[in-house]
């Protein structure tokens, strides 16, 4: 998670899928937060922007069809991620060890939240979501190449 957001944070240029979509992250990242820190902002948004730009180098990493991790929510590739990073590097007294209790509690929380009724193993699902990525199509994958992104203009 930790590489995929710096990645996201170094690079520069436009994203494929034909739209022109430039990278921001990067700009984000050091022209506005690092330029600003240690200029005791107090500006309540400033946490949202540092999380924000975390998880937009997540989102671009994913468009850039870059390595990306999606565990334990899945569809929140960039939240989780942003939200480790952030705690890491800005709350004192963070450390790593507490990383697994974090990524567990945010799994048996949204597991939770699906019902009681799971009848499926974890390990299951796991191998199910590992072999569903190898089988579907690259073009599925980045949601820039095909569907609606293609399929209707304005998009």
């Amino acid at each position: 998670m930790s590489d995929c957001i710096d990645r996201g944070l170094t690079r520069d240029g436009i994203l494929p899928g034909g739209f022109n979509v430039k990278r921001r992250a990067k700009a984000i990242f050091f022209d506005a937060l690092i330029a600003e820190r240690g200029k005791k902002l107090a500006l309540s948004h400033v946490i949202s922007d540092w999380m924000s730009v975390y998880a937009m180098a997540v989102s671009e990493e994913n468009a850039a069809e870059g390595k990306v991790v999606t565990a334990p929510t899945n569809g929140a590739a960039g939240v989780v991620p942003a939200v480790l990073r952030y705690f890491l590097d800005h709350v004192p007294g963070a450390s790593s060890p507490k990383i697994e209790e974090f990524l567990l509690t945010a799994a048996a929380s949204v597991a939770l939240r699906g019902g009681r009724n799971h009848i499926i193993p974890l390990g299951a699902c796991i191998e199910t979501l590992r072999q569903t990525g190898q089988d579907m199509s690259h073009k599925y994958k980045e949601t820039s190449l095909d569907g609606l992104a293609v399929s209707v203009p304005n998009c």
